[in-house]
């Protein structure tokens, strides 16, 4: 058993935790993923740094 901070509050809370006792949140050590937003909109930077690059390297 480790204590970890609450995604939600940020309090330390057991990861062994059901629900934070500060907050409520359910599973408060379990990190939250991107989700499919999060990687589309990561992409979209990437092709948008890749594409401005290119346009630099090409005006030199």
């Amino acid at each position: 058993m480790s204590l970890h901070p609450c995604r939600e509050c940020g309090h330390e809370v057991s990861d062994d935790a059901l629900a934070c006792p500060h907050c409520g949140c359910a599973h408060p050590a379990v990190q939250k993923s991107l989700g499919c937003g999060g990687w589309v909109l990561l992409f979209a930077a990437l092709a948008m740094a890749a594409a401005v690059i290119r346009t630099v390297i090409e005006r030199h």
